[in-house]
């Protein structure tokens, strides 16, 4: 099984380092890293450079074009069917050097499309305070009126995204969604899974960076909640047949 590890940020170059690093330090070997310098206006792509290695496929951008625009122009062109898609932020990095096989695990165990699982914050608090998803929610598809747990690690088959209507990513406006990107193309995958396709790995993969000060200060609110209002307010996919 082939891994497509995508990783997208902008003025990271404090974590540039640590992030590469989790994943070349990674047991299992069988990945492709792609990463997308965002328009950095510090040493980002020079760190980029500095720790990439024979996996890394490195691409920069001379505007800044959010997460969504970056996946079609960088990532759709590499995923194959059969990959396993996982989304790293650049500034975040995985929790081990055991990630890649406990995914691996989950796949071919339980024949899963999608998995999520628990994650570290800045602070060290691990996220098993969020709600799983419960069996009502999957054999109903409730998703998009359940609270948001499809939290990091977060992967999924590459058909998925292949099925998935790009269209479904643009704001009322016909304008690629600039935040909530997550919500915007996991929602309908969710939908799109059968029931016992979406497994949860019971263990802390993944260190969220949400002390980042860029990140903070990007944040806003209100935009964040009525997008994901809106995407939210979209019907529902229907179960993939495959």
């Amino acid at each position: 099984m082939r891994f497509l590890i995508f990783s997208a940020g902008y003025n990271a170059e404090k974590y540039v380092k640590g992030h590469m690093e989790s994943i070349q330090n990674q047991l299992y070997k069988n990945y492709v890293h792609l990463i997308v310098d965002d328009c950095s206006q510090d040493k980002t792509l020079y760190e980029i450079n500095k720790y990439k290695d024979d996996k890394t496929i490195v691409y920069r951008n001379v505007v800044n074009k959010k997460w969504i625009q970056n996946s079609l122009q960088y990532l759709a062109p590499h995923i194959q069917s059969d990959d396993v898609i996982v989304l790293v932020d650049l500034d975040d990095s995985l929790a081990h050097n055991t990630v890649l096989n406990k995914v691996l695990k989950a796949y071919t165990k339980n024949d899963c499309w999608m998995t999520y699982s628990l994650f570290r914050y800045s602070n060290g608090r691990t996220s098993n305070w969020i709600p799983r998803y419960t069996q009502e929610i999957y054999e109903k598809k409730l998703y998009r009126k359940a609270i948001w747990s499809f939290g990091h690690l977060r992967t999924f088959k590459g058909f998925l995204w292949e099925a998935l209507n790009k269209e479904d990513l643009k704001d009322a406006e016909g304008n690629y969604f600039t935040c909530t990107y997550d919500q915007a193309i996991l929602l309908p995958m969710l939908e799109m899974c059968p029931v016992g396709k979406v497994y949860f790995i019971d263990d802390v993969m993944y260190n969220y960076n949400d002390s980042n000060p860029l990140q903070v200060e990007k944040i806003n609110r209100d935009v964040q909640v009525k997008t994901a209002l809106y995407i939210r307010s979209k019907p529902p996919y229907g179960t993939l047949s495959r």
